[in-house]
């Protein structure tokens, strides 16, 4: 009800409340955001990653959608984990 035009399911919002601490923590988010990266990967070639604030969570995230070698990357300082857009590339490949 916060941004005009987004639905949240109720499933998500259910989960996000299950755990406050683990929501607090910014961990209940990631697992979603990871969950919805892997389930996209058949049907896009990139996505973007607006961490608004949660830069520290990214290679979580990465490694958690299963995009190891773009978190090996992040991780060789090749591509600041700050970086809040992974786009329009392929899988696994920058």
């Amino acid at each position: 009800n916060n941004v005009a035009g987004v639905h949240i399911p109720d499933e998500l919002i259910a989960e996000l409340q299950a755990d406050k601490e683990k929501t607090k923590a910014g961990i209940t988010g990631v697992e979603i955001a990871a969950r919805i990266i892997r389930e996209c990967k058949p049907y896009c070639q990139g996505v973007h990653i607006m961490s608004l604030g949660w830069e520290s969570k990214i290679p979580a995230l990465l490694e958690q959608a299963g995009l190891y070698e773009i978190l090996s990357i992040c991780k060789q300082g090749a591509l600041p984990c700050s970086a809040p857009v992974f786009c329009g590339q392929k899988w696994g490949a920058l």
